[in-house]
């Protein structure tokens, strides 16, 4: 009870802090996962090229990230990066480094975008605004998704559970009133 006679909400406090515990975990094993399956990806990659260059590659009907790797690699060079990529159908779709939903970081690699292909020969054409950068084409692989997945799901119990806590703490209950009878 504070000097003022309210009371924090505990069960408030409770909750938020089991919401924070339980989101923690798969937050981390997701954030791990993610980091390893985007290392291990570039690290096997069959498509790479150098920028400004292209390659072409017989593409699944699945997705692919774009990805730039290398010592020379630097945020700089992911936010200048513009990729185009010429589908088998023959649509078009850009990337732009500095317009992803969410990058990832893994090492010396960072995403410049990711795209559906169609099945067929895929083109992907890549500048740095000027810079030689390595970058690859690699298949997201199932794990990623799932990985994605718990990382956000994570996500998702650990920012309520800390509003919960910080809201049960703050916004107290009312003093009761006791009357004389």
């Amino acid at each position: 009870m504070s000097a003022d006679g309210k009371k924090v909400r505990k069960g408030w406090i409770i909750i938020g802090v089991l919401l924070m515990v339980f989101g923690i975990v798969p937050l981390l094993i997701g954030f791990f996962l993610t980091i390893g399956t985007t290392t291990a990806s570039v690290l096997t990659a069959d498509v790479q090229a150098k920028t400004p260059g292209s390659v072409s590659f017989d593409a699944d009907d699945t997705e692919y990230d774009v990805l730039f790797s290398g010592r020379r690699n630097s945020d700089g060079a992911v936010s200048s990066a513009r990729c185009v990529v010429t589908l088998a159908d023959g649509r078009t779709k850009t990337l732009n480094g500095n317009e992803q939903t969410s990058s990832i970081s893994a090492g010396s690699s960072k995403t410049v975008g990711s795209f559906t292909a169609v099945e067929g020969t895929t083109t992907v054409q890549c500048d740095a605004d000027g810079r030689t950068v390595t970058f690859s084409v690699v298949e997201v692989s199932d794990v990623k998704r799932w990985a994605l997945g718990i990382l956000f799901g994570g996500v998702a119990m650990f920012v309520p559970g800390t509003l919960l806590m910080v809201l049960g703490i703050v916004w107290k209950k009312p003093a009761r009133s006791m009357s004389a009878t």
